[in-house]
């Protein structure tokens, strides 16, 4: 064997240790840019150095969306790469990565590779550059690319125009003979107020205490890793996520508690200093690829402070979605249909948009303030463009003045996921 022959091998050998030795970052890409749109420059992660220089995976864009079977174009350079040098999309499964499709670089080691996707939900994939001609592999960033479509019919329950999809515009008129005489939770019976459905199996009620966290759906390497924040009002998003995670193949951890939202933590004089300050903490060291922000619209912040913190999580690579709060009903609507005597008057029960959205919504100020993070705004899902109900698609929207019940909120979860991979 020849000691240019040796060399090689030895070379070859170190920089497969390296790719199997080093832990790479999961982190979601900028919201993901529709087909034709301007590449974005990125830097990906090095795995080798080569004996004429750094060889970098850099500028790669992917392109497209769609349901399982669509495709992703994955344009970018391999530098110090010559034309006709081997370039690999990888694809993440539970026994490594393996190739999704080959190809070869073009002038200045530029690709461009198409792959098909398999499977509905969450994937990653990284550009990789084999060894070659005694240059070292090297791998690009990770990234969570997803085959969902149209969530609003993927994740559609069995019962059509059942709850917010009633009033859907894309079914309009939307109108199911089977629901007609029914309500569920019916608000004329003895504990519809209780319809929370586990929302609250993993919630903190004291503010001076640290959030506690729990964690549901996938167990998968490929996991898209997602944080749902807020108050009590973020506690009812989560039996419709919970419900579809695994699905999604997204692993959602929980961070619900009373009061003290998550925001800048403030002076140390202020009572909610110490349970925002682990909250942000927590949620930085995390780097989730998602985190979801929510609560009562008459937060207990300031927009300025909750956009504060929603940077800090941008800066370590994480989505904020921000979900506008619901509607707030007025007593004398929740008195009418509670009292009403028939389904029917309950369902006529009604109240003025405005005066149910009187209240600012400080999150969406706060998100206004927050370039880049994603807006979820359902609004048109709970009340017509001059009136509000609290009974819509025969589901009593409501448990009280201002929290959803489980079962409307849950007929909910396929807009408001649609609206967050869609920024994805």
């Amino acid at each position: 064997m020849s000691l240019w022959t040796a060399v090689r091998r030895l070379r070859t050998r170190g920089a497969a240790a390296v790719v199997l030795a080093v832990v790479v970052p999961l982190v979601v890409s900028a919201p993901a840019a529709p087909s034709g749109a301007a590449p974005t420059t990125l830097d990906e992660h090095v795995t080798g150095q080569g004996a004429a220089g750094a060889r970098r995976v850099v500028d790669v864009v992917v392109t497209g969306r769609g349901a399982p079977g669509s495709t992703r174009t994955f344009t970018g350079r391999i530098d110090g790469a010559a034309t006709g040098s081997p370039v690999v999309v990888q694809r993440r499964t539970e026994t490594g990565w393996t190739a999704a499709v080959r190809g070869t670089t073009r002038a200045r080691g530029a690709f461009v590779l198409e792959v098909r996707t398999t499977r509905f939900g969450n994937a990653q994939y990284r550009v990789h550059a084999p060894a070659w001609r005694g240059l070292p592999a090297v791998s690009g960033r990770v990234r969570d690319v997803g085959a969902y479509g149209d969530l609003r019919t993927a994740l559609a329950g069995p019962v059509r125009c059942l709850g917010a999809q009633s009033l859907d515009p894309a079914l309009a008129p939307c109108d199911n003979p089977a629901l007609d005489g029914t309500v569920t939770p019916d608000p004329r019976r003895a504990g519809w107020d209780q319809d929370n459905q586990g929302a609250y199996a993993c919630y903190t009620p004291d503010p001076a205490q640290p959030v506690t966290s729990c964690a549901y759906g996938s167990r998968a390497k490929d996991a898209l890793q997602v944080a749902v924040v807020g108050d009590s009002h973020g506690a009812m998003l989560l039996p419709g996520v919970k419900d579809v995670a695994a699905r999604l193949n997204w692993r959602v951890h929980t961070y619900v508690a009373r009061g003290c939202v998550l925001a800048d933590p403030g002076p140390r004089e202020d009572g909610c200093h110490a349970r925002r300050s682990d909250l942000l903490t927590r949620l930085v060291a995390e780097r989730y690829d998602v985190v979801i922000v929510t609560g009562y619209r008459n937060a207990s912040a300031r927009p300025e402070a909750m956009s504060a913190a929603w940077r800090r999580l941008q800066a370590v690579g994480s989505t904020v979605a921000v979900v506008a709060d619901n509607p707030r009903l007025s007593e004398t609507v929740l008195g009418c249909v509670t009292s009403a005597r028939t389904v029917a008057a309950a369902e006529r029960c009604s109240m003025d948009r405005a005066a149910a959205l009187a209240v600012p919504d400080d999150l969406v100020v706060a998100q206004r303030a927050t370039p880049g993070s994603i807006l979820v705004d359902s609004t048109d899902l709970l009340c017509g463009p001059a009136r509000c109900r609290p009974v819509i698609g025969h589901v009593m929207a409501y448990r009280d003045q201002h929290h959803l019940s489980a079962t409307y909120s849950r007929t909910l979860t396929p807009y408001r996921l649609q609206a967050v991979v869609a920024g994805l």
